[in-house]
């Protein structure tokens, strides 16, 4: 697979993953298995292509800049320092917890107690790790202690973070040049001896 079948598969599957995601979301909650590994699996099944696809899209678009020798640092910066912004602010969402209680989510009958009872949370925008002020906030789930960690939410965070580092991507291709038009310098042509 080249660059550019790489990209349009990772395009398709940004815009197939809302519609997998639902139909799968709904499969689990007629089947009432959200925390079994049926759960975790289907959500690394959907996530992790997109991660990794992604993360291999951008290395190479990197070392490709890094290729062209007509791009400056500054023009180098200008794929280099999005992508990375994006990820640290990302990281910083994810780390920073967030107090959720009853009162400040907006809340519907098919929402589970846990996900809204009183907390501290980490992760966006899904939390991951949740930290409740009881024991076990919502009986029905006999599984739920004090402390919650969540391994789909966490896919699917860095799938959500996956995205806009994606688009920077696909803005960087479209701007570099392709490979047998990159400016490479001119060899000097060689001057003959003369006896």
């Amino acid at each position: 697979m080249n660059v550019r079948q790489l990209g349009i598969a990772l395009g398709i599957g940004w815009l197939l993953l809302p519609l997998v995601a639902c139909a799968g979301a709904l499969v689990l909650w007629k089947s009432n298995n959200e925390f079994t590994w049926a759960g975790h699996l289907f959500a690394a099944v959907i996530s992790l292509p997109l991660i990794l696809g992604t993360a291999i899209f951008s290395l190479v678009a990197i070392r490709r800049l890094r290729q062209v020798r007509s791009w400056k640092r500054l023009s180098q910066a200008m794929l280099l320092l999005p992508i990375l912004l994006t990820v640290g602010y990302a990281v910083w969402l994810n780390a920073s917890p967030q107090r959720i209680t009853p009162d400040s989510v907006t809340t519907s009958p098919g929402d589970f107690y846990f996900e809204y009872a009183p907390q501290t949370a980490f992760g966006f925008p899904f939390p991951f790790y949740r930290i409740y002020d009881q024991v076990q906030p919502d009986q029905h789930f006999a599984s739920i202690g004090q402390n919650f960690f969540d391994f789909s939410s966490l896919l699917g965070n860095m799938t959500f973070w996956s995205f806009p580092v994606y688009l920077i991507v696909v803005v960087a291709f479209l701007e570099l040049p392709r490979s047998d038009e990159e400016s490479v310098e001119p060899e000097m042509p060689t001057q003959p001896l003369t006896p």
